[in-house]
């Protein structure tokens, strides 16, 4: 670890109480002063480690916390700590004690946390899988998301829309609460995206695996809204089911240009059809939503199939007992 008291000029050395060969993966600064780092050694502890402005040393912040790769911190202060094995950890004092906020969650490695101004946090985690909480991490919901890739970064602009960057799949932008995504990869030779951040300008900048930084060559935060909300309101929609994780029921919702006869089933990861929805049922154009009821089958991941003419899209989601 390395600190700068003169805005970057110099750097001295920062890692007294740090292990040996400390592999430090995420810093947060908090209001009160303190400062978070969570990585892990091979030779010592890993997890979350604490210092302030006014500390030369690093101690150990782990209460009731069992490893940590990421932080984020809201505006109230409290920490949010992402794991292996699709943990999530809040902390309402500085990092004295953690519990675990993990309902809803799959068993994925956290890749990434982001906050909000409005208190939003969304993770990323290793299985491509993205996380909303709204009520601090008391419960989460599923969005679609943009790529088979793990999500490496996660970032919100001022209008509420999210960027992923992903790997190897490259950078990703959703207008719509992330129902659906729209690659921004144009200029970008190195796809292995894993951190993102949106300057006051709204320009995106992004960081890939092997070095290379990389900006938007304009304001990446609007460009192409107009036309994306024209293709959304003209073309088929498959929505995300919510809630998701779901038990023992959950809505899946569909938008239709035009009038169609539809099909919805649902499916098993085996591919065995479980449930039909809708067979070859017409439906007007416009949204719809259609109640699916489990009770019937065993916790895992499902897959559910709009079929509207030549249009066919498939979407997961996840049953929890």
């Amino acid at each position: 670890m390395f600190r700068s008291i003169d805005n970057g000029d110099s750097w001295a050395s920062f890692s007294k109480g740090l292990p040996e060969y400390f592999y430090a993966s995420s810093l947060a600064v908090g209001s009160s002063g303190y400062v978070f780092v969570a990585g892990s050694s091979p030779v010592g502890s890993s997890g979350v480690f604490r210092s302030s402005d006014t500390s030369d040393s690093w101690a150990p912040a782990n209460n009731g916390l069992s490893s940590s790769g990421v932080l984020a911190i809201n505006s109230n202060g409290d920490i949010f700590a992402g794991a292996s094995g699709g943990m999530v950890f809040r902390s309402q004092d500085n990092g004295g004690h953690w519990m675990p906020v993990n309902s809803n969650l799959i068993k994925s490695s956290v890749r990434c946390i982001t906050i909000d101004a409005t208190g939003q946090i969304l993770i990323g985690t290793e299985s491509n899988w993205i996380f909303r909480s709204t009520d601090n991490g008391a419960t989460w919901t599923a969005l679609n998301t943009a790529e088979n890739a793990t999500v490496y970064a996660l970032a919100i602009n001022s209008n509420g829309h999210i960027f992923a960057g992903t790997a190897p799949a490259g950078a990703f932008r959703s207008i719509d609460n992330g129902n659906r995504w729209t690659r921004i990869n144009e200029g970008l030779t190195n796809t292995w995206v894993v951190s993102l951040a949106i300057n006051s300008s709204g320009r995106i900048f992004a960081g890939t695996f092997w070095g290379g930084v990389f900006r938007s060559a304009q304001n990446a935060a609007s460009a192409g809204e107009k036309r994306e909300e024209g293709e959304i309101l003209s073309s088929f929609i498959l929505s995300q089911n919510h809630p998701n994780p779901f038990n023992p029921s959950t809505q899946i919702s569909f938008a239709l240009p035009k009038a169609q006869k539809v099909t919805l089933k649902v499916f098993d990861l085996t591919g065995k059809e479980v449930a039909t929805l809708l067979r070859n049922e017409y439906r007007a154009a416009g949204v719809h939503a259609i109640t699916f009821e489990a009770q019937h089958l065993p916790s895992g991941i499902y897959l559910y199939r709009l079929q509207a003419g030549e249009f066919v899209e498939t979407k997961r989601m996840v049953l929890i007992r």
